[in-house]
């Protein structure tokens, strides 16, 4: 249940977050300009409680969602991208009510993980029947004192992304560098993503 949340959010604020973006820069964009490299900048977010490095300005949306028994949650989102789905820059953040307070962490990140995989459908359009990305890598991460995860996932032939998701207390973040399927073997492309990811610090 909470999974087709999660994934509903991610839907929601992908889709509002690239269509009010109005920086042009995508991951493959980033990648064959190569003064983009000069235009990397810490971005800070006090609400948020984090800071990434990123190749432009952030757009954020605060959009509010229903969660579990009906309570509404505010997700926040940043995002670079183009107004093509295909490629991007996003962080989210949201706080978890209070009735998952006693769900496992590994449970919750299991949940952050399927929701992100589902929302990753509307990568496809056009393409008959709509399918949940698959995660083709994971593996367990930290940061400081949140539990996270890293992963890889892929939508047919179209899109590739990476990810990284974290809880801290009640807290949930997720970091994705989105990218067309074609790109997953470019050296610099992929160059750029882990810098970006890896980049992400909880403040």
């Amino acid at each position: 249940m909470l999974a087709k949340i999660l994934a509903s959010i991610f839907i929601v604020s992908l889709f509002v977050g690239l269509v009010a973006c109005g920086d042009p820069t995508s991951v493959a964009a980033v990648a064959q300009n190569p003064s983009s490299s000069s235009n990397w900048q810490d971005y800070k977010s006090a609400t948020g409680r984090f800071t990434v490095t990123i190749p432009g300005t952030f757009n954020e949306v605060v959009a509010p969602s229903k969660m579990g028994s009906g309570t509404v949650a505010d997700v926040h989102s940043f995002n670079l991208a183009t107004t093509d789905v295909t490629n991007g820059f996003t962080v989210n953040y949201f706080d978890l009510p209070a009735e998952y307070a006693s769900a496992p962490s590994a449970k919750l990140l299991d949940s952050l993980r399927d929701g992100l995989a589902t929302s990753l459908q509307i990568q496809q359009p056009n393409q008959g029947a709509v399918t949940s990305s698959k995660v083709t890598s994971e593996k367990q991460i930290t940061l400081g004192s949140a539990t996270g995860r890293e992963l890889e996932m892929e939508n047919g032939t179209s899109t590739y992304a990476r990810a990284k998701i974290f809880l801290q207390g009640m807290r949930a973040y997720h970091v994705v560098a989105i990218m067309q399927a074609k790109d997953k073997g470019n050296a610099t492309i992929q160059g750029y993503a882990q810098r970006f990811l890896d980049s992400f610090v909880i403040n």
